[in-house]
């Protein structure tokens, strides 16, 4: 499974973003067959960031 980690009008820490990875790879547990997750977070207010998923899994329409 892939995870791909992008970020808008801001920057992530290293430490951020494996924990965001360790978090995300979690899903595993719901749905064995998944290929792919991408991870997009807004950082424009700082206090609350925007964060969205896409997920992809074989044979299944994506998750968002």
């Amino acid at each position: 499974m892939q995870v791909r980690i992008s970020t808008r009008h801001g920057r992530l820490s290293d430490a951020s973003r494996e924990k965001i990875t360790e978090k995300v790879e979690k899903l595993s547990r719901f749905f064995d067959r998944l290929t792919s997750i991408e991870v997009t977070i807004d950082l424009e207010h700082e206090q609350t960031p925007t964060v969205d998923l896409n997920v992809s899994a074989e044979h299944k329409h994506d998750f968002i």
